[in-house]
């Protein structure tokens, strides 16, 4: 089967272009309804020191959005 990607070139990731080390808050909380759909786990938020949610790691999610 041809899905018409054999001319494309790959693309190759320059890497990073800037990086630094930053203060941010993280918390940490359990989050879940205790069944398969919805599992009690632990949740890991950053946010910046005037309230800003910035990021979230939920396994959960993360795992849902692999398959």
């Amino acid at each position: 089967m041809s899905f018409g990607f054999e001319n494309v070139k790959p693309i190759h990731a320059r890497g990073t272009d800037a990086a630094e080390v930053i203060e941010v808050i993280r918390t940490k909380a359990m989050r879940g309804a205790g069944i398969e759909e919805d599992p009690v786990r632990e949740v890991t938020q950053y946010w910046t020191f005037d309230g800003k949610l910035i990021g979230e790691e939920d396994s959960f999610t993360y795992s849902a959005e692999r398959k």
